[in-house]
Parts: C-alpha cells; structure tokens; sequence
C-alpha cells in the first residue's frame, strides 16, 4: 500500500541501485545500494515522512503536524508538508546541523530549536 502511495504523489523518485564493490568483494555477495541521496531531500526519511503525511485523514490533515528530528526525517516533513498543504511545527535540538537548519528554513514550517540533544527536543514536541 505504501508503494502505491508513494507512486500516485508525485513526490519521490524512483533512486537507482548500483553495485558496491569494496563490500560486495569483501563478504564476496553482490551487494548494492540503493541511491537514495537523489530524492529531492537527499535522504531515504522522505519516503516515510511522505507516506505518513498521505495517510492522514483530511481532519488530521487540518490539524498539522509536529515532529521532533535532528535533520533528515525533519526535511521529510517539511518537503511533504509543503507539497501537500499540511501545516508543520518541527522541533529540532539546539545542536542540529547548521546546514539542516538552513534547510528548513527555506520550507513554510514552524522551526523550533528546542533541548540540548534530540531526546529533549521530542520531548518538548510531544
């Protein structure tokens, strides 16, 4: 259901899978990686945040959503909301990755820096 899902949004791609040598050598199996760094995230935490964020019901929908992350599932939410017109309030630690700060930042989210590490930044979101 969730690949369905996934397919009718418009809002992953479908990522390669290329051959990983030096492991594929090293345990002598043909291993492969799938290349999920050319979603538009840069990270495979799209998939999950977009399939939850369709699942919602349209009343849930107009709620929002809040999340608590220290960057890639925060850039899941934020991507996915926006497409989808949901509102998002993400709290992430006071540490995170200046980069992934700035990131969000570029979305129309609600971004809270919130707790010393990531247990207390969910804690503030819950």
């Amino acid at each position: 259901m969730a690949a369905q899902r996934l397919a009718k949004s418009g809002l992953i791609y479908r990522t390669p899978l290329m051959r990983c040598e030096p492991l594929s050598a090293k345990v002598g199996l043909e291993l492969y990686q799938k290349l999920e760094l050319f979603q538009a995230t840069g990270s495979f935490k799209l998939r999950g945040a977009t399939n939850k964020l369709l699942s919602l019901t349209t009343e849930e929908r107009a709620r929002g959503v809040v999340t608590a992350s220290a960057g890639n599932h925060a850039l899941g939410v934020a991507h996915a909301a926006r497409h989808l017109g949901i509102a998002a309030t993400i709290v992430v630690p006071k540490g995170a990755s200046a980069a992934k700060v700035e990131a969000l930042r570029r979305y129309p989210v609600t971004l809270l820096l919130e707790g010393e590490n990531y247990d207390a930044a969910e804690l503030y979101a819950r």
